[in-house]
């Protein structure tokens, strides 16, 4: 069924129907933040998506990644081979260290998986590839063998990982928020706050007394620097200067200005002002990714007591405005995690 031009034909607008689960590996899976992925979906059918450039790859007639067709890669058998054990594929992957037979089904469907990922990594060279569908329940038994066959078959092999979405993955896709085939940072926020008028672009100072902002030990500093550590970037305080004279402090920053940080942090108990000081900085950051030229990512981090504030609709407008949110744990030196989303 044409789904696409049947909901064209109903609404009178040009309708797409894409690959969500390369789509969702992409907004809340392990592909988040990188540019260029390949996306296996491993099930009862065998798929492919890509993301090239930060933006799902289509190609003009929508077909891109559809290299599951060609049946000289054995992809549209090689899901029937493991069924046809008469036992869940999960049970012939658990069943090949000591199962022969078992073990010569798993070579043959690996096999097939890694020609059909070795040819879209050659063509593409992209920085991860993502194994998700059913299948990818099967982790290490699956995932250690065709991490060795495609180094095998190609000149540089990328990190291989099982989707964290697992089977959902298509589910998750199916309602994610974000403009299909946006860049992962340029939402409908910023697309809207974008037309409010003639953007400001800032450009950052050159401050030597940078860090006098977030005192030696001070929660904020700790949370910086274990923002920075998690996403392998070097962040600061940064103040920035508008065209007409006037500075913005933007609490934490990267050397490339494609990291923009704003922090939370509590001083004693919670108070429902921090919800206001939240929006706030959210505003805040979309205003600066903006500004910003350079800027890419919009993060804030949060001590876990403020995450009460988040409560509601604001974290589903965070995510929805594409700002990521960190929640620090102010355990010894302390480290962040990402706010888990509902």
């Amino acid at each position: 069924m044409n789904l696409s031009g049947y909901f064209a034909s109903r609404f009178g607008c040009q309708v797409n129907a894409e690959n969500d689960a390369t789509l969702a590996e992409h907004w809340r899976g392990c592909a988040r933040h990188i540019d260029d992925v390949v996306y296996i979906l491993a099930g009862r059918r065998t798929g492919a998506g890509m993301i090239v450039g930060g933006r799902l790859h289509r190609g003009p007639n929508g077909a891109a990644g559809e290299i599951g067709n060609l049946r000289l890669l054995g992809w549209c058998d090689a899901p029937g081979d493991l069924e046809a054990r008469g036992a869940d594929a999960e049970a012939v992957f658990s069943a090949a260290p000591s199962d022969l037979e078992a073990a010569d089904t798993v070579r043959a469907y690996v096999s097939a998986l890694a020609n059909g990922i070795s040819a879209r990594v050659l063509t593409l060279d992209p920085d991860l590839v993502v194994i998700g569908g059913g299948l990818s329940r099967a982790g290490d038994q699956l995932l250690q063998p065709l991490r060795d066959r495609v180094n095998e078959l190609c000149l540089t092999a990328p990190r291989t990982e099982v989707s964290e979405l697992g089977d959902e993955s298509v589910a998750h896709g199916a309602g994610q928020p974000r403009p299909v085939g946006a860049n992962p940072w340029e939402t409908r926020g910023k697309r809207v706050f974008s037309t409010l008028g003639k953007m400001r672009h800032v450009t950052a100072l050159e401050a030597p007394t940078e860090w006098s902002r977030l005192s030696e030990g001070s929660v904020e500093r700790r949370m910086l620097l274990a923002l920075g550590d998690r996403l392998g970037n070097s962040l600061r305080p940064k103040p920035l200067m508008l065209p007409d004279g006037n500075r913005v402090e933007v609490e934490g920053m990267d050397v490339e200005g494609r990291v923009l940080v704003q922090l939370v942090a509590n001083q004693g108990a919670y108070k429902p002002a921090y919800r206001n000081k939240v929006m706030a900085d959210m505003f805040k950051l979309i205003w600066l990714r903006d500004a910003v030229p350079t800027a890419e990512r919009a993060v804030l981090v949060v001590t876990e007591l403020i995450v009460q504030a988040l409560g509601g609709w604001v974290a589903c407008a965070a995510a929805d405005l594409g700002i990521e949110i960190y929640v620090f744990d102010g355990a010894g030196a302390g480290s962040v995690t990402p706010l888990p989303l509902a």
